[in-house]
């Protein structure tokens, strides 16, 4: 049974902005010169907030006419950013979330509290316009220690709960769940796209993103590029040089 102590806490209240004012990222709420005191031990935690498509709203930030919304009201009942802004800190659930971005190195990944919005048939999700932004779209970190992060895909599921406090991520330029509990992660069988081959009277045009390729990134990252640059696949399946 997780527990929790409650305190009691005086000091300023002020706004720290991660990576300096400049950097356009949102505040963060703090309390400078904080004195603490504790008042008992071994209490239940709070019940977390629950967040789906019900609870979170369908727009994401209030219009701040090319200003920063940092002067503004909050209103929590009406925009996703600023429901966001309020549970800083706050402990926070949502249930079978379907990956949208997948786990990188840094042991993050984003997902979709409203599963069937905006999909994608590769079981992502797309950019419908300014004033659909996908609200419900949150980065995935983690407390957990004793326990591998998942490495998901685009189109898997984090099945079941996963429950930890909300946060600012300057990084990710979003806010992130660190979770202390992390749903089971369940396979969305995404293969790699198989191109139709070119026919005599077409050509073939693509692009390729090689992710901030580096020199001291590893020989396997190599690889693997090369593979997708070397071959392609036929519609029958068979691999040949191009």
């Amino acid at each position: 049974m997780r527990s929790r102590d409650p305190v009691s806490v005086s000091g300023y209240i002020s706004q720290y902005y991660p990576g300096g004012k400049d950097a356009g990222g949102l505040s963060v709420n703090e309390i400078a010169k904080p004195i603490v005191t504790t008042l008992s031990t071994g209490n239940k935690l709070p019940a977390p907030v629950v967040l789906d498509k019900k609870s979170i709203p369908s727009g994401f930030a209030p219009d701040a006419k090319g200003g920063s919304i940092e002067s503004l009201t909050l209103e929590p009942n009406k925009y996703a950013l600023d429901l966001f802004k309020s549970l800083e800190g706050m402990n926070v659930r949502f249930s079978d979330a379907r990956v949208v971005g997948a786990a990188n190195s840094y042991n993050e990944m984003w997902v979709t509290v409203d599963p069937n919005h905006n999909k994608t048939k590769r079981g992502g999700v797309y950019y419908g316009s300014y004033n659909d932004p996908n609200p419900a779209r949150l980065m995935v970190q983690t407390l957990i220690t004793n326990q591998a992060f998942p490495q998901a895909d685009v189109g898997d599921t984090l099945k079941g709960i996963t429950e930890g406090p909300l946060d600012w991520n300057q990084f990710g330029g979003t806010y992130a769940v660190q979770a202390r509990e992390i749903g089971t992660l369940k396979s969305g069988g995404l293969k790699p796209e198989v191109t139709t081959a070119a026919k005599s009277d077409e050509a073939s045009l693509a692009t390729y993103n090689v992710q901030n390729l580096a020199p001291k990134d590893p020989q396997a990252k190599y690889d693997r590029l090369a593979q997708g640059l070397i071959t392609w696949a036929s519609p029958a399946g068979a691999t040949r040089p191009r």
